[in-house]
């Protein structure tokens, strides 16, 4: 602890160990490292003190989180004046984790790449929705991923659901999107996605482990705007 707190340390990898939840508490609330930059955390930690940690470390610009302990929706409290993660560029987190960053943050991050990870897939879940209301405040938001777990069972194609009066359609500045499920082929059965893709007005790469994935959307493009 004593070598992190006063190293001039800009990358901080924790994963694959097993910690407790009150031990992640007790860790992250004694790290206060000036100059982090980059910091990838795995494992049962706990939204409140990760929201804490994150508070401290302005400079953080790249935001890697693999977190499996339950969604806790209390907000750590921060003056007002404090900036949350002005310099971020690149977060990939849960779901839970994405939105309680997105309502810390405002509308003065310079956030560009956002990738979620999804316990399912269905747009129209709750908290989904939420995080998409929340993004078209970053207006630099150039990429947005769509990861699902590798365990996740597909309940339905993203193309069977209505995406009419879904908030995706404020995301104009979305140029690029991704599908992942682990690190498996999508299947372009389980995610057709061209009903998505016509929401987004400024989308120009579409990517997938399956290159018929790319094909159907880009034909669904083709046929709406022929």
């Amino acid at each position: 602890m004593g070598i992190l707190k006063r190293s001039p340390i800009e990358t901080l990898v924790i994963y694959m160990v097993s910690l407790k939840p009150p031990q992640w508490s007790t860790l992250l609330g004694e790290l206060n490292m000036a100059f982090l930059e980059n910091v990838e955390l795995e494992g049962d930690i706990p939204q409140p003190p990760l929201i804490h940690f994150l508070i401290k470390h302005t400079g953080l610009k790249s935001v890697h989180i693999r977190c499996n302990a339950p969604s806790d929706h209390t907000q750590p409290s921060r003056s007002r004046c404090q900036p949350f993660l002005p310099n971020l560029l690149t977060l990939k987190a849960p779901l839970a984790v994405c939105c309680d960053i997105a309502e810390q943050v405002g509308n003065l991050s310079s956030l560009y790449h956002l990738e979620v990870e999804l316990k399912q897939l269905n747009p129209h879940d709750p908290t989904f929705r939420r995080l998409l209301e929340m993004l078209w405040h970053f207006q630099k938001l150039d990429h947005l991923g769509l990861r699902l777990r590798p365990s996740t069972t597909l309940q339905a194609p993203l193309n069977g659901y209505d995406w009419e009066g879904f908030p995706v359609r404020e995301l104009r500045q979305i140029r690029s999107l991704s599908f992942f499920w682990g690190q498996s082929r999508l299947s372009s059965g389980d995610i057709v996605g061209c009903h998505l893709s016509s929401l987004l007005p400024c989308l120009t790469q579409v990517t997938g482990h399956d290159i018929r994935l790319r094909e159907i959307i880009s034909n669904g493009r083709k046929r709406l705007h022929g």
